[in-house]
């Protein structure tokens, strides 16, 4: 016994059909007998040229289709702008000529929009004269617009289609062939009207080309048109054979067949509903331009849509990084309904494909459950294909690339859902097949189901039974144990429905709360709460160097008073990729608003993404000391103030801070001289609150400066005091004397008045003692005799000197000393 008639429940019984027995209408076409042999020679002249013909005409209704759609785009341009020159201008990015060189690239620009409709690369060679200087920019771009692809191969399928209806002896080999010429005729008249037809401008010194002609034009011209028309071959041949030529396939290419018809409804029911949406959204945003160029653009943003929907990712990828989009970076909401809609789809998908296998021979095996999974493996490939947007510029200096396409890992994803509709279609689906109508059943059954009995009633092709398809079946009651598959499959279903609505908006709470924008923020605050510096800086950083962190310190932090007391978000607004989060702090009772700016960073926790602030309020703390003062003491901490903080004066620092009250201490100063007291500096949480010039330490002098040069300046006058000489070397005493110094003598000085002195800074900041108003007395005797042969005749004198001097004063540590000046 095969384990898979173990394992597949039984679809409902059907009830005996009666066969009915009818002659041809006479409206009916006779049946041909199936064609047998066939190859190249047999195959007529009119049947190769009207091959190659149906090429050209793809060709030619696919130009027609894309200068509609230029049409389309001019025209939304000017319904936004009012101005078709200028809005041209900004849409192309160049000024776009007004003469008979500007009509034929209006001209020209339909040919290759077909081309690249063909899978063609886009290239453009562009040479300017910069400064005397040639330089040559070459630029690479290759997106498909899927709306034109998809009017070339409609265009072939029913070229194809009705060439098969008028061709009724046709083989399956020669559909081939000629399928393949009108695609290798698609392909020569796309790639040399591409390459003639290139748009080239040369103005102003200034020279463009820009073609789609390329080897990918080719293959894939050569591939949309062969495929194309086969298909329409194949669907023509069915029509015209009937039954008789669906029964001749081969069974297990039937069920593929079938599959594929699944994937293909199932990506046309999203896109459809997802196209819709994002189709408004951006006549919303971006009005008739956006509306008018729908045909370029929304194809495949419909396509990106359903690999979102179904899991999956579009990613950015540039020279300069790599970003990524998924479902669950947009709201909550939004996620929600994206999954949800690719559920339903899905089990729509399921019961369709249920119908469809009860119409074949199904196989046996694991290949049974392959079939799906591949078709939609496969699927995914082309959709990826398909999508991609690939662009590169490269010319002197300037070198960019980047690709915009889903996620490589797309087509495994797309595997998965095929491999669940498969179980689904299998164990939930069949129980809902029954209530299908009978010609959505006969749809998605095909026309084997009834070439089966038709078959086995024919007598030498005379008659033939009618014999109704599976949906024409009357509906017999549900058994019972039909009934409690579709109650545990409702169940199931219903449970499923029930996490996947629990998911989201658990989803949304930690987004919002442990994941979110806001939750960072709170985060940030609260470590300016408890004073955790490290916490704060790593959750926004100052965006400063090493060295200019010293006061971003736990230590430091941790021990300022009347930091922030409580916080509360008051709003969170989203913008793309950034987030604003406006909150409020309290910081001495009084209340605070604060704007913090968040952008998206890496994932964590595999769905979650981080957030970092890229603005936000900061903080910084001036202070100014004395040149020479490299220490100072922040809340109990020694800070060393080294040259590498970036001064913007000597001595002066403004360095990063977190809100509170900092205590700073100088330096512990000399007998002769200190840096002041202590400063408490309190830096508000508001940003427009100000510290002023912040902690301000100059050098000042003890009064131990004044007393110790006091002393030694009476020192120097006792010396100069004691001298016997009527103008003691380096004193300021000196008494007036003229004539011969013999005639002098007995000098004895004394301090009359004592000068008044002063120790003060000069503009340079030495220090100096000055004294003035002091007098000093000299009494002595002098020779009055006139005559150098008369004896000396001593009289006693008296004189009277004014003291006036100044002294640098030179402190070293405890120890000062004067430098008196004569």
């Amino acid at each position: 016994m095969n384990p898979e008639s173990v394992d597949r429940p039984a679809l409902p019984p059907l009830p005996p059909a009666t066969p009915r027995v009818s002659a041809p209408s006479s409206s009916e076409r006779p049946v041909d007998p199936l064609p047998v042999g066939g190859g190249f020679r047999d195959i007529g002249h009119s049947r190769w040229l009207s091959a190659g013909l149906a090429g050209v005409i793809a060709y030619g209704v696919t130009v027609f289709a894309a200068f509609a759609v230029l049409l389309l785009v001019a025209l939304g341009l000017v319904l936004s702008a009012q101005d078709l020159q200028a809005s041209l201008d900004e849409y192309v990015g160049v000024e776009t000529p007004s003469d008979v060189g500007g009509a034929f690239l209006l001209l020209a620009l339909p040919f290759q929009l077909a081309g690249m409709a063909m899978m063609g690369a886009l290239h453009a060679d562009l040479g300017l004269n910069v400064l005397g200087m040639p330089l040559q920019i070459g630029a690479v771009g290759w997106g498909v617009p899927l709306a034109l692809t998809g009017i070339a191969v409609l265009t072939l399928w029913f070229l194809g289609r009705r060439s098969a209806r008028s061709q009724t002896s046709i083989t399956s080999t020669q559909a081939w062939m000629l399928s393949a010429v009108s695609g290798l005729t698609l392909a020569l008249v796309g790639l040399l009207l591409s390459f003639l037809l290139a748009v080239r401008i040369s103005e102003n010194g200034m020279s463009a080309v820009l073609t789609s002609a390329s080897l990918p034009l080719f293959f894939g011209a050569l591939a949309i048109g062969t495929l194309g028309s086969r298909l329409g071959h194949h669907h023509g041949s069915a029509t015209t054979h009937g039954l008789l030529q669906a029964t001749a396939r081969r069974r297990a290419g039937a069920e593929i067949l079938a599959g594929v018809r699944i994937f293909c409804l199932h990506y046309m029911a999203y896109t459809l509903v997802s196209g819709l949406v994002l189709f408004i959204f951006a006549t919303v945003k971006g009005g008739a331009a956006a509306a008018f160029s729908a045909p370029l653009w929304l194809p495949t943003a419909a396509g990106w849509a359903y690999g979102i929907g179904h899991l999956s990712s579009v990613s950015n990828a540039t020279s300069q990084g790599t970003d990524s989009m998924t479902v669950f970076d947009l709201s909550w909401w939004a996620a929600l309904l994206l999954i949800l809609l690719a559920i339903t789809i899905a089990f729509v998908a399921s019961i369709a494909w249920a119908a469809a296998r009860a119409s074949y021979r199904q196989r046996e095996g694991w290949m049974s459950w392959a079939i799906l999974p591949a078709i939609f493996l496969v699927g995914g490939l082309l959709i990826t294909l398909f999508t991609s947007v690939v662009f590169g510029v490269r010319g002197g200096a300037l070198s960019f690339s980047g690709t915009l396409a889903l996620a490589l890992w797309t087509p495994l994803i797309m595997g998965l859902w095929g491999a669940a509709i498969e179980v689904s279609g299998r164990y939930l689906a069949p129980v809902a097949v029954p209530f299908l109508p009978a010609i959505i059943h006969r749809w998605f059954s095909g026309p084997t189901a009834t070439a089966d009995s038709a078959v086995a009633g024919t007598d030498t092709g005379r008659q033939v039974e009618e014999v109704p398809g599976a949906g024409g079946r009357e509906t017999k009651p549900l058994t019972a144990h039909a009934k409690k598959r579709l109650r545990i499959g409702t169940a199931i279903a219903g449970i499923v429905i029930l996490l996947i609505v629990a998911a989201t908006v658990a989803f949304n709470i930690l987004s919002a709360t442990t994941y979110g924008p806001q939750a960072h923020v709170e985060k940030y605050l609260k470590a300016l709460e408890e004073g955790d510096a490290s916490a704060a800086v790593a959750l926004h950083d100052p965006n400063v160097t090493s060295e200019e962190r010293l006061l971003l310190d736990d230590g430091i932090f941790g021990a300022a008073q009347n930091r922030i007391t409580d916080h509360e978000i008051r709003d969170v607004e989203f913008s793309g990729e950034l987030a604003t989060v406006t909150a409020e702090v309290t910081q001495d009772a009084k209340r605070v608003p604060l704007i913090f700016t968040l952008e998206k960073a890496e994932r964590t926790a595999l769905f979650f993404h981080n957030w970092t602030v890229t603005r936000g309020t900061s903080w910084t703390l001036p202070i100014q000391v004395p040149e020479g003062v490299d220490m100072v003491t922040v809340n109990g901490v020694d800070v060393e103030l080294s040259q590498q903080l970036g001064q913007q004066a000597p001595g002066a620092f403004s360095l990063p801070v977190l809100p509170g009250d900092y205590v700073l201490t100088p330096p512990e100063g000399t007998k002769y001289v200190t840096l002041g007291e202590e400063q408490t500096i309190t830096v508000s949480a508001d940003p427009a609150s100000s510290v002023g010039e912040g902690a301000l330490f100059q050098r000042s002098m003890t009064d131990a400066v004044t007393e110790d040069a006091v002393a030694q300046a009476r020192e120097f006058l006792q010396t100069c005091a004691d001298s016997t000489e009527a103008a003691p070397e380096d004193c300021p005493n000196r008494a007036f004397t003229f004539g011969d110094d013999e005639d002098y003598r007995n000098f004895s000085w004394t301090i009359t008045q004592e000068p008044e002195f002063e120790v003060s800074e000069n503009w340079d900041g030495s220090l100096a003692l000055y004294a003035t108003e002091g007098e000093m007395t000299a009494t002595y005797e002098r020779n009055t005799q006139w005559q150098d042969d008369e004896p000396a005749e001593w009289e006693p004198e008296e004189d009277t000197a004014s003291l006036y001097f100044s002294a640098a004063v030179q402190i070293d540590g405890d120890q000062l000393t004067l430098s008196f000046e004569d």
